[in-house]
């Protein structure tokens, strides 16, 4: 990242909106201007290439600068 921290947030848990009532809890994390967020699913680095998953580490490498 030019210039910037990467922050790798964590996350675990029931996913959103799978048990009614469920309440989850908040965290903020502060952003400066021009900074980039990505959302992504397990999906997405869960899916195989071969025999083995993609995995997060591939999806940091295609988003570094």
């Amino acid at each position: 990242m030019a210039g910037g921290e990467r922050i790798l947030i964590k996350a675990s848990g029931t996913p959103l909106g799978m048990l009614p009532n469920r309440t989850y809890e908040i965290e903020r994390f502060p952003l400066v201007e021009g900074a980039q967020i990505l959302l992504y699913t397990d999906g997405l680095t869960e899916v195989f290439q071969g025999d083995e998953e993609f995995g997060e580490e591939r999806l940091l490498a295609l988003i570094a600068d």
